[in-house]
């Protein structure tokens, strides 16, 4: 069963109005942090030619696994830990610069670069979810407006970067990201990973799913060799520094509109082109799915999801730029055509399947609750007096909140839906309830329930 994602806080009105305080003291906290990534990740683009550059490719996606995989363990022992945890990976993304910094001296040390990008990879990862944890934004254009200025402002240390020798900031990041989140750990208690209001833990949806496979397939084929990730990075914020100003119902949906046509144009581009700039396109669609991830399911398995899609479908984008590079031009183009013939059917038909989902009647479990929300459950469940009006899954999901009392606007925003859609569900429950206002709803409820 779907659960209902929580969004409370500044965005509960239908006029969308942003926290942007809290946003910018999360974003620009997490900027040092951005930069240093998109430094490492152009390092690695670039760093070798080759079965030995796949290799250095790879390692860094698959380090960085590891550390999204092992960051929830810790987190969940308690704050001390994440504290310890904090102190270590700064540690390690201090080592991983210094490698970076001491490679080109020692040409023996073939294993430096290797080693750095490692530690590099799992420290960044565990460092921005624990930052995740201590974030001040709470509804999706709060979230939307903290990863803009990130983004936004690790694109400005890059550029103030290029004017240095490479990797000078590269030893202030740790501190300028490790210290301020330190001090966060001990003044704010996180957020559990495990919330019962963390929302969908990976995407329910084939249209979602459509979005992660071309993510992983274009960084396989545009990926290796390639740069630019850092203009990808700025490009990014300023498409969600636009986007996070518009009314909150429509918010996610221009996201992950934005998305598919920049990963698509990019690839497109790719594969008629050298990489360079079309990567950076790519790049803007890859960020804009992992803003929509966030924002949308609330749960860190989504970002591991983003993840393993990227990483295991990058095999696939590899095999297939080789064997693109073998073709002749009007091939390519041939090729392009019938991809974007398959994509389009594709994103034709998830998007129809995505919205019988929201049609399909509600079959619930013995052990499901009608809704997961922050409030502690009731002592006896609706779900027996709901269960003779049929309703579907996102009726019971607009129905539980009309008995919590709940406007109209904080259920626009907690379920990332139009105003309009979501009063067409309420007369939906009211028909099939045969009631005709919220009291009515709820007093039936209160007089069938066992």
């Amino acid at each position: 069963m779907t659960t209902v994602p929580a969004a409370t806080g500044a965005q509960g009105g239908s006029k969308g109005s942003i926290a942007s305080g809290a946003s910018l003291r999360w974003g620009l906290a997490v900027s040092p942090l951005v930069a240093a990534g998109l430094s490492i990740l152009t390092f690695t683009l670039t760093s070798g030619q080759g079965a030995a550059g796949i290799g250095l490719y790879f390692a860094f996606f698959f380090s960085t696994l590891l550390g999204f995989a092992v960051t929830p363990l810790v987190a969940s022992k308690g704050a001390v830990a994440m504290r310890t945890l904090c102190v270590l990976d700064a540690l390690l993304l201090e080592g991983a610069f210094t490698g970076f910094i001491l490679a080109p001296s020692l040409p023996g040390a073939t294993f430096l670069p290797w080693l750095a990008l490692s530690l590099s990879g799992c420290s960044l990862a565990s460092l921005f979810l624990l930052w995740f944890l201590c974030r001040s934004a709470e509804s999706t254009g709060a979230d939307l407006f903290g990863f803009a200025c990130a983004l936004l402002t690790g694109f400005m240390i890059c550029l103030l970067r290029s004017a240095l020798p490479p990797f000078a900031l590269g030893p202030l990041y740790p501190p300028l990201t490790a210290i301020p989140l330190f001090i966060a750990l001990g003044q704010k208690d996180p957020v559990p990973l495990d919330a019962p209001h963390a929302a969908r833990s990976l995407p329910q949806s084939w249209h979602t799913l459509a979005l992660f496979a071309l993510t992983g397939f274009g960084i396989g084929i545009l990926g290796h060799n390639a740069t630019n990730a850092d203009y990808a990075a700025g490009f990014a914020g300023l498409v969600l520094l636009g986007i996070c100003f518009c009314r909150p119902s429509i918010v996610l949906s221009l996201v992950e509109e934005a998305a598919a046509p920049c990963m698509m144009c990019g690839l497109c581009l790719g594969l008629l082109a050298e990489p360079g700039a079309p990567f950076s396109i790519f790049g803007t669609g890859c960020m804009l799915v992992v803003s929509y991830e966030l924002a949308r399911h609330r749960h860190i398995n989504a970002l591991c999801g983003v993840l393993c899609a990227g990483t295991g479908l990058s095999i696939a984008g590899l095999a297939a730029a080789h064997f693109c590079a073998s073709l002749l031009p009007t091939t390519q183009i041939a090729l392009i055509l019938m991809a974007f013939i398959v994509v389009g059917a594709a994103w034709h038909i998830s998007r129809r399947v995505r919205d019988r989902e929201d049609s399909e009647p509600l079959v619930p479990r013995a052990a499901d609750t009608l809704v997961t929300s922050p409030t502690p459950p009731a002592a006896a469940s609706p779900w027996d007096a709901l269960k003779p009006y049929r309703l579907s899954s996102r009726e019971a999901e607009v129905a539980a909140f009309l008995l919590e009392n709940r406007s109209v606007g904080f259920i626009c925003a907690t379920l990332h839906l139009s105003q309009s859609t979501v009063k067409t569900h309420i007369r939906h429950i009211y028909e099939k309830t045969g009631v005709h206002s919220r009291d009515e709803l709820q007093l039936l409820i209160c007089r069938e329930r066992p």
